[in-house]
């Protein structure tokens, strides 16, 4: 009766421990893992427990896998909406001081700044077409732009045959 009741208590004890390491404590670091989701850290990455390892299919692994993944792509679709939402801002804020003034130099230059921060380039430039012929650079932005102002781009007459703006090279 002693080893039966010994038995029984082994059992149990492995029992609990079995339970313990493959089931509560993946549960529990799923918990955590949404827990911190919640709050809005969408760095928290799950990870599946390691007693959920042990099986190739197990359900919390791959429940804790998918709640990975809905948190990359919420993650990646929160980045997005930001880049958009910043570019929208910047483009009312843009289209304010396009708007603001009547001097045509001073909105070509807001145009070049513009376009170039929405861009992320280091120069930005507007040109002109003139007379159908060619494009001149009105209003520049960015480090040493003053050498584009006044560049007078010929434009082809594209019903000429193998027509198209030829490539220039800007020596200091």
């Amino acid at each position: 009766a002693a080893t039966g009741v010994a038995t029984l208590v082994l059992l149990v004890g492995l029992l609990y421990l079995a339970l313990r390491y493959l089931v509560i404590h993946p549960v529990s670091e799923l918990t955590r893992g949404m827990a911190e989701i919640r709050r809005g850290n969408l760095d928290a990455s799950l990870k599946a427990a390691p007693g959920a390892a042990l099986f190739a299919r197990n359900e919390l692994a791959d429940l804790t896998r998918a709640f990975d993944e809905m948190r990359k792509q919420v993650k990646s679709s929160r980045e997005e909406m930001q880049r958009h939402n910043q570019g929208t801002v910047m483009l009312y804020r843009l289209m304010m001081k396009i708007t603001s003034s009547l001097d045509m130099d001073q909105v070509l230059v807001t145009i070049a700044e513009g376009a170039r921060t929405l861009l992320g380039t280091d120069i930005g430039a507007v040109g002109l077409v003139e007379a159908q012929t060619s494009l001149v650079v009105k209003a520049t932005s960015g480090a040493r732009t003053t050498l584009l102002n006044g560049i007078s781009i010929p434009i082809p007459d594209p019903s000429s045959p193998g027509a198209a703006v030829q490539p220039f090279v800007l020596d200091q």
